[in-house]
């Protein structure tokens, strides 16, 4: 019999002491994970840990992509990231092509002509465009919006979808209307 062997996922491993894994220097106590390809897959810091120059906070999981490049994070403290104030201490995720997808704001923003305020999540199109934001009820849209909702947009920045005042139920735009 020819039995192919079964490929083995490396198992997450523990550093003793502060050890450079991959270029990042991780403090003693935290729990790396490789992928197949020996790449950085995932990690539990178990302490405050700068990797990419982006500050990591202590106690929290990492991810990264193929690449190396981050996935998800929690920022330690707030930073600026492509040009918008981003929270520390909140999931901040990074498309496969390394621009900023979701962050939640540490202060209020006019990004793309759009009002975001602190606090709320933001989320981007991989080309840094707006796809959804809660809105303080500045928005203007075909229907009067109902404030602190949220809004998605299409990636040419038209209307895929709102929460209408007066019914409370998302409205969908150009791809059928969804309750």
């Amino acid at each position: 019999m020819n039995a192919k062997p079964i490929p083995s996922k490396p198992r997450p491993f523990t550093v003793i002491t502060d050890m450079t894994v991959k270029g990042v220097c991780f403090p003693a106590g935290s729990i790396i994970g490789l992928d197949e390809r020996g790449a950085l897959w995932r990690c539990h810091l178990s302490g405050e840990t700068i990797i990419n120059g982006a500050p990591c906070m202590a106690d929290t999981e990492v991810e990264f992509h193929q690449d190396g490049a981050m996935a998800a994070y929690y920022p330690a403290r707030d930073i600026i990231i492509e040009g918008i104030i981003v929270s520390g201490g909140a999931l901040t995720l990074f498309h496969e092509n390394g621009t900023l997808f979701r962050c939640v704001l540490a202060g209020d923003a006019i990004i793309h002509g759009i009002n975001a305020r602190a606090g709320t999540e933001l989320c981007l199109f991989d080309d840094g465009r707006v796809s959804s934001f809660e809105t303080d009820g500045s928005f203007q849209a075909e229907f009067p919006v109902m404030p602190n909702s949220r809004v998605w947009l299409h990636r040419d920045g038209s209307l895929k979808a709102a929460t209408q005042r007066e019914s409370g139920k998302i409205v969908w735009f150009n791809d059928g209307n969804h309750d």
